[in-house]
């Protein structure tokens, strides 16, 4: 190639130019490319990212030099390509390593791995091989909500952000990223481990931040589709049509539609998924304006969690703890009574604006709107029960026997949220100094209420409430929560010595107020709590060269107390006492320090040493509500806790079209304080966190040679405990992942159409995933001042099994 480009230009070369000069210019340009600094590839998708880097024919203007001296020319020659999917085939590690130059430990995946992993895949899914980052998948198809932790932290302490905006639930901070985005109209998504940014609008990211970005509306106008089938009944129907530039208008859109369905892999009942995404872009002289909508409509039935004991038994006798499939009265497992029926819909309109050539603006105003219900089980009493503290007469219900019925426990809630976030820059020759806000209103509500199924196991009447004799409807949960969310912060980065070092100072004040209500008989009816937190951080990194980079920074972020149950006392239907009680409301805090070491060229290379310190640190263990037979997030406050480890991240830019790719984490975590287990202390304290495996690391190998590709991925997870005491814990476990494809020579209509087949856990390892339930101890025993404490049975999420998806797609 090199060879015909030499050829083709010197047919240009005038004739008074020595060839031979020319021909050595050429050498050293092409030997100062191939040792040049590494550009992160465009995660422009399709035929935009196509555009441009389209490759256009240079045609020599400058006159020959009139005299004997003359200036030295440089030509330097960038030639790439895009599949129809995103795909650039020349990604370090395989799209898992970009290049960062950030002062801090990081990791950006891009199209060229995205595109190749199944297409029902989310964000938790796809990020499984970062460094740090362990995951708890329950569904081999990534369809439904799994687990994830990062650097021992549960995923309810890191900071999810689409597109600018805050992607978690603002109660529960749990985010359900299949809801987000279709896996095919990701651009790009960067994990930080540790800490957040601090311009990111996240309260609780104690444990650092996942960031996603969608693609790019293209410049031209195309399309693309795929079709996808596999195990357990599994389908997936996508379809996106960019309009390219409209006009003169300086306006260009994409709009995708999806329908994804599957089978539950063990108990009854399956999942489908409705989703659209679409986004409209704004061209100015001066920038850029975007308009984003997603609506998704989920319904899901749920999967149950698991004790080692009934985990046994399953491997043993092979018969599965899932829901289910019929229902007979009193059933309560009967699947159809454990469902997730969600519809979610997000605004968003981020402008990104030069004022000047010293002066940005940044403005990001969205809504997010979000419906259950949730959906449980429960056997309502007839007569003689309970709403909170008071005590009920006959109800008179149907269908019911020896006194009670089987009922569905509907979680119905509703959550608002709108909110502005907005940043302004001021560059100078040494100097950016920025300034921001954000401000968040959230209004949630909550009625934990109840409806009679017949004997086939259906809701009479609908949605049919169960009514006390006065009327009102029978709930153990009829709360409001107001929050509102405001957070100032100034920030500094310093350059100097031709931006080698650059120093960043920045200093954030969040300040947060709750207001919450609870209608439900002898409860404490009202609860309000403000909050101010002040947030520091530093960073320093210097480029020894420009492939080499050391880095060091001191952060710090905090935690809200998480779920809105944590403000108010809980109830059962079957006792006039609360089952649990208003909690610890004092916010987790941590303090971070990282030095880290990064290389970049032939191949990236990172290492980063770190250690936390959280006070007030709250683990988000899931329970069944009593009586009520869901799951719901419960926060302990488990006090402080040490966490100190190393990463390590390698990966290479194609050779010979291989990129191999490797991470991993060696991860020391203890608890600090002796724990609070209600009748007595434990003594915790020095014991190994729960969730925190000493070791977890990842092997892939990728190869694309634009026609075959494929990649292999290799994923180990160490021992897990799963009681503060350290006397329960969930074994190490390692999986598997196989990508194999062909893309064909664009024809007709149809641009590199190509056939793919995801291969998930491989050699179907049967595993547990992660720990769902945990407490003090797993075993009763003597407080340390000699009380009994009685024991705590842990719970596990059970693994994704082997799966196969092929799909079909091509672009047009």
């Amino acid at each position: 190639m090199f060879a015909s480009i030499s050829a083709a230009f010197l047919r240009y070369v005038p004739r008074r130019a020595s060839r031979v000069h020319v021909l050595f210019l050429l050498a050293v340009a092409a030997s100062t490319s191939a040792h040049a600094a590494p550009v992160a590839p465009d995660t422009t998708h399709g035929a935009a990212g196509a555009a441009k880097k389209k490759a256009v024919p240079a045609r020599s203007t400058a006159k020959p030099a009139s005299g004997p001296a003359q200036k030295n020319e440089y030509i330097h020659v960038n030639a790439s390509r895009a599949t129809p999917d995103g795909v650039t085939l020349n990604a370090p590690g395989g799209g898992r390593m970009s290049v960062e130059t950030e002062a801090r430990s990081q990791t950006t995946l891009t199209r060229d791995y995205i595109a190749k992993q199944s297409p029902t895949a989310n964000l938790n899914t796809l990020i499984a091989m970062v460094p740090g980052v362990v995951l708890g998948a329950k569904d081999p198809m990534g369809i439904e909500s799994d687990h994830m932790n990062m650097r021992g932290l549960d995923g309810s302490e890191v900071g999810y952000v689409f597109e600018g905006i805050p992607a978690a639930n603002p109660t529960t901070y749990v985010t359900h990223t299949q809801m987000l985005v279709d896996s095919e109209n990701i651009g790009s998504i960067r994990v930080i481990q540790g800490s957040s940014s601090i311009d990111s609008p996240v309260y609780w990211a104690a444990g650092g931040e996942i960031n996603a970005r969608m693609i790019d509306p293209s410049h031209q106008m195309h399309g693309y589709v795929s079709t996808s089938g596999g195990t357990y009944g599994s389908n997936k129907e996508f379809a996106r049509f960019e309009t390219g530039d409209i006009g003169n208008t300086g306006l260009r859109g994409m709009a995708s539609f999806s329908y994804t369905r599957s089978n539950n892999w063990f108990g009854g009942g399956g999942v489908y998924r409705y989703h659209v995404d679409s986004k409209l872009t704004k061209d100015w002289s001066i920038g850029n304006t975007s308009l984003i909508f997603g609506y998704t409509r989920e319904n899901q039935a749920s999967y149950p969690t698991v004790t080692m004991a009934s985990w046994n038994a399953w491997q043993k006798t092979g018969k599965s703890p899932g829901y289910n499939k019929d229902y007979y009265f009193g059933n309560t497992n009967w699947y159809k009574l454990h469902l997730e029926d969600e519809n979610e819909i997000h605004v968003m309109l981020p402008s990104d604006l030069r004022l000047s050539d010293s002066l940005r603006l940044q403005v990001r105003p969205y809504y997010i709107h979000r419906t259950g219900p949730t959906i449980g089980s429960s056997m309502v009493p007839v007569s003689g029960g309970y709403m909170g503290s008071e005590q009920y007469g006959n109800l008179g219900l149907p269908y019911a026997q020896k006194g009670s019925a089987t009922a569905i426990a509907y979680n119905n809630w509703q959550e608002d949220t709108a909110g502005l976030s907005s940043e302004i820059s001021w560059t100078t020759k040494h100097n950016t100094l920025s300034f921001g806000d954000w401000y968040q209103y959230t209004d949630y509500g909550v009625l934990n209420d109840y409806g009679v199924v017949n004997n086939a196991g259906d809701a009479v009447g609908g949605y049919n409430p169960v009514r006390l004799p006065s009327g009102r409807v029978l709930a153990t949960e009829d709360m409001s929560y107001i929050q509102q969310v405001n957070t100032l912060y100034i920030a500094d980065t310093f350059r100097a010595f031709n931006n080698r070092l650059v120093i960043n100072a920045a200093f954030k004040a969040s300040m947060v107020g709750r207001s919450v209500t609870n209608d439900i008989p002898g409860t404490q009816y009202s609860n309000n709590k403000n909050y101010f937190e002040p947030l520091p951080q530093v960073s320093l990194t210097y480029f020894i060269t420009p492939h080499n980079q050391v880095y060091i920074n001191g952060t710090t972020s905090y935690r809200m107390p998480a779920s809105a149950n944590a403000y108010i006392d809980s109830y059962k239907l079957t006792s006039p006492n609360p089952t649990t009680t208003i909690g610890n409301l004092k916010p987790e805090y941590d303090i971070s320090e990282e030095v880290g070491y990064r290389h970049t060229g032939l191949f990236n290379f990172s290492l980063a040493l770190f250690n936390m310190n959280l006070t007030n640190h709250q683990v988000s263990s899931s329970e069944y509500l009593p009586g009520d037979n869901y799951l719901t997030s419960v926060p302990l406050n488990v006090g402080g806790e040490t966490i100190r480890g190393v990463q390590v991240e390698f990966g290479m830019k194609p050779w010979h079209h291989f990129s191999p790719y490797l991470s991993g984490q060696f991860l020391h975590a203890t608890t600090d304080n002796n724990f609070n287990a209600g009748t007595d202390y434990l003594p915790t304290a020095g014991k190994t966190a729960i969730a925190a495996p000493k070791f977890s690391g990842s092997i892939g190998l990728q190869y694309d040679n634009g026609h075959y590709f494929g990649n292999a991925n290799i994923l180990y997870v160490d021992r897990q405990y799963s009681a503060l005491m350290d006397n329960a814990a969930m074994p190490s476990y390692i999986t598997a992942n196989l990508t194999l494809g062909y893309r064909f020579h664009s024809f007709s209509r149809f641009r590199s159409p190509q056939i793919q087949v995801n291969i998930m856990n491989v050699g179907d390892n049967h595993y547990l995933s992660a720990v769902s339930g945990y407490g003090g101890t797993a075993k009763a025993m003597k407080g340390m001042n000699g009380n009994a404490v009685s024991a705590s049975t842990p719970s596990y999420f059970a693994g994704a099994p082997f799966a196969v998806v092929a799909s079909v797609s091509t672009g047009f």
